[in-house]
């Protein structure tokens, strides 16, 4: 079995270089540049900052856990 891109576990607590590698299984840059993203269930929030450096124009990110 080959390595995972990205972990799915509530309990991992992915970085900026995790968060990259998943939004890049899923869009283009081009798909992302100049629009406003809402990230719903970000857990910890990481995704945003990637959404802004690949051109977004907002990222804002939602989550009910409490934990």
């Amino acid at each position: 079995m080959g390595k995972a891109t990205f972990d799915y576990s509530v309990e991992f607590d992915h970085r900026y270089d995790e968060s990259k590698r998943f939004i890049d299984c899923y869009f283009n840059d081009s798909e992302i540049k100049g629009k406003k993203v809402l990230i719903a269930g970000c857990r910890t929030g990481y995704d945003a900052p990637v959404f802004l450096a690949k051109g977004a124009k907002y990222a804002a990110g939602i989550d009910i856990s409490r934990s």
